[in-house]
């Protein structure tokens, strides 16, 4: 239940900040493309609640965090120029495997209590999903910062101004700056704007890997977790 929170907000803490930040999209924008995450979770939650009765609940566990692990692990190729339809095979896999992993969990967790402590229970779970959210996404923010530092540094110091290749960039930018008041400065400054463009995608590149390893971590811990019985617990009846 922690991962899953930690999944669940996560990707949706990163993904909308990523094109805010490295596309520069307006709030309509990032909505639009954060759509398919959400039909995903909407399109899969009834099959999840029919599944879960069915199967063993470690299974499809299991199979939910593998395919947020695949989608976040695709997602850390992450370019300056994705967009919609870049993002959309792993918003759709992000989607089905929360909502796999969400509905799975619950059912693990409730079966080891009696019947009379379900309905309460269900506040301390959706509590830890909660934590498990916020601990991710103070992590991943973290992560981000230190990255995009790191990055930056590797970046800059592979630059040499007696680099002919950078001479002929800085040149050409130059010549666009021609009418400005400080041609070199301006030309300086687009540079210094470019490299951090790339430093803070190659760090949201980390950030959307560390979550893959993360949560393919638990889909491995889940196989160790207590056989529970199909439908022992009514799944989804006090799980929200």
């Amino acid at each position: 239940t922690f991962t899953v929170g930690a999944a669940l907000f996560g990707g949706t803490f990163l993904l909308p900040l990523f094109l805010g930040r490295v596309r520069h999209y307006s709030s309509a924008e990032v909505g639009t493309t954060m759509v398919v995450s959400g039909l995903a979770m909407f399109a899969t939650g009834p099959f999840a609640g029919r599944l879960v009765r069915k199967l063993d609940p470690r299974v499809l566990m299991f199979g939910g965090f593998m395919m947020v692990a695949w989608g976040m692990w695709d997602a850390h190729a992450v370019t300056d120029d994705w967009g919609f339809w870049e993002f959309a095979g792993v918003q759709a896999l992000r989607g089905v495997g929360v909502m796999l992993a969400m509905i799975a969990s619950q059912q693990v967790t409730m079966s080891t209590l009696p019947p009379s402590m379900v309905k309460n229970a269900s506040g301390l779970v959706n509590l830890g999903r909660n934590v498990g959210g916020a601990f991710g996404l103070a992590f991943l923010n973290t992560s981000l910062t230190t990255n995009t530092a790191l990055h930056m540094g590797e970046l800059t110091s592979r630059i040499s101004q007696t680099d002919t290749a950078v001479q002929e960039m800085m040149a050409g930018m130059g010549g666009f700056f021609a009418n400005s008041i400080d041609p070199d400065g301006a030309a300086m400054k687009a540079m210094y704007g470019i490299l951090q463009q790339q430093a803070t995608t190659l760090a949201f590149g980390d950030a959307f890997a560390m979550l893959a390893v993360a949560t393919a971590v638990a889909a491995f811990v889940t196989l160790f977790a207590r056989p529970v019985k199909p439908g022992s617990v009514a799944a989804g009846g006090d799980a929200h």
